[in-house]
């Protein structure tokens, strides 16, 4: 057979095969839907670059319905009617931690904390209200680290945390380990440990593992702050878990 003849048909089989797939792909590609309304909260400081284009985008989406903008200094120009938009000077004193003192205001059960250089894909939303329905009593994400008395893991077998720039749980679950949280004044202090302490508190209260979901998002987050990061929580870790060791050996 002549080779040119052999090359034609080589490209044409490959075509076909792709075509195919992205086809099977299509089809068997699991549809989500739910009628769960999610109340969003957020917060800026001083970063609005990415605020205006996450606002736009999910706004438009049916699950969320409710969107608190957490801010200090001046409020952008945005208007909705799903976004109301607070100015609350203590977001200088609890950073991140500010979330939690608006969840009471929330009109919606089912909270989703979110960052303001992350923009979730509407099915993103849908596969974790999926995975939410079948289990209230927890809390599900798109990012999980490790945190333990060896400090903080990006890889790592034994994943416990799940990040604050995409989390989604309940009203309940939030205000419940709030109560403990707001306690612990001196963990507090570091900025940005949220999600570390969230998680710590709902472990020790609830006795479970938050969930990994996959899905599509956009970031706009700085590398370069990532790294910053991570060696502060690599620290925030080691203490956090150092701290607690030694509370428990306190008792015998």
């Amino acid at each position: 057979m002549d080779i040119k003849l052999l090359y034609l048909i080589s490209i044409f089989l490959f075509i076909f095969l792709c075509i195919t797939s992205v086809y099977i792909k299509r089809i068997f590609k699991g549809k989500y839907s739910s009628d769960i309304k999610i109340s969003v909260l957020l917060y800026y400081d001083s970063d609005t670059i990415y605020l205006r284009s996450l606002l736009s985008t999910i706004t438009k989406y049916k699950n969320i319905n409710d969107i608190i903008v957490i801010y200090r200094g001046k409020q952008i120009n945005f208007k909705h009617y799903k976004v109301r938009f607070f100015k609350d000077d203590l977001i200088k004193e609890y950073s991140s931690f500010i979330r939690f003192l608006y969840v009471p205001k929330c009109k919606n059960d089912t909270i989703l904390l979110l960052n303001n250089d992350i923009v979730p894909s509407e099915r993103l939303i849908l596969k974790l209200l999926y995975r939410y329905k079948n289990d209230m009593v927890n809390y599900y994400g798109i990012f999980q680290r490790s945190c333990n008395s060896s400090g903080y893991q990006t890889i790592s077998l034994y994943n416990n945390i799940i990040l604050s720039p995409v989390l989604l749980t309940s009203k309940e679950i939030l205000e419940r380990t709030w109560e403990d949280m707001i306690n612990d004044k001196e963990r507090m202090l570091d900025e940005n440990m949220d999600d570390i302490l969230f998680q710590f508190y709902f472990e020790k209260i609830y006795g479970k593992q938050p969930i990994l979901v996959r899905g599509k998002f956009k970031s706009f987050s700085s590398s370069l702050k990532n790294f910053y990061q991570y060696k502060v929580k690599n620290e925030y870790c080691k203490n956090l878990h150092k701290k607690n060791k030694y509370k428990e050996e306190d008792f015998y």
